[in-house]
């Protein structure tokens, strides 16, 4: 098992569960951010290049956290450099506040060789003020997709199940747009995400899990 995070107290809090439950030898810890950026910003919550950071294009530096009192600039870790070649991984899990494309960028030959068998990540339609949908499209969705990974909308009910392709991406995208936009969330607090789990080629689906849909799921929150 490997885990990173930038917050030193989810770490001490899972190094005590590992230690309790042991499995503290069969795991490996890093204190960093997950990034494919050369330097990013964390504030205990939400990472970000540090160049959008300065450039006022950001969430992190202007959103703090009870888990940080001040910014960070740190150097981030590459999953690629984390997996060595003929590695194989179980699952990996990216739920990191709208970064997921910078993670998933620094995983790029880890998915193009197929070593993960399933993908659990966090699709952050809107937040902050911005929209992400395309970020999302280049650096996670379609690479998964050239890989031959199907991908499926957690919280879709069964009856939703349309499998995304090259050809109905974009027509879901734009309704998903729609959706979020007529979100009735407080002012300063919007977002708008759903997670993804995707299965590579030769593994079964998760049980239950529609496929991603064209149309917008019921529940984005």
């Amino acid at each position: 098992m490997v885990a990173i995070d930038g917050a030193a107290d989810h770490l001490s809090n899972l190094n005590m569960s590992l230690a309790l439950n042991g499995w503290l030898d069969r795991a490996r810890l890093y204190h960093a951010v997950a990034s494919a950026d050369r330097e990013v910003y964390f504030n205990g919550w939400n990472a970000e290049a540090a160049a959008a950071a300065e450039q006022g294009q950001g969430y992190a530096r202007d959103h703090d956290r009870s888990q940080a009192k001040s910014f960070s600039s740190q150097a981030p870790l590459a999953l690629d450099d984390v997996v060595g070649d003929g590695e194989e991984v179980a699952y990996l899990k990216v739920d990191v506040e709208s970064h997921e494309p910078s993670v998933f960028r620094s995983a790029r030959r880890l998915v193009e060789a197929r070593a993960v068998k399933y993908v659990l990540f966090e699709w952050t339609y809107y937040m902050g003020g911005k929209y992400h949908f395309a970020n999302y499209v280049e650096h996670v969705l379609t690479p998964l997709f050239a890989s031959g990974y199907r991908c499926f909308l957690a919280a879709h009910a069964p009856a939703n199940r349309l499998e995304v392709t090259a050809d109905t991406l974009a027509a879901a995208v734009q309704r998903l747009h729609a959706h979020c936009s007529g979100l009735a969330v407080p002012a300063g607090q919007r977002w708008c995400m759903d997670n993804v789990v995707c299965a590579r080629g030769d593994q079964p689906p998760p049980l239950d899990a529609p496929l991603i849909s064209a149309a917008p799921p019921a529940v984005l929150a």
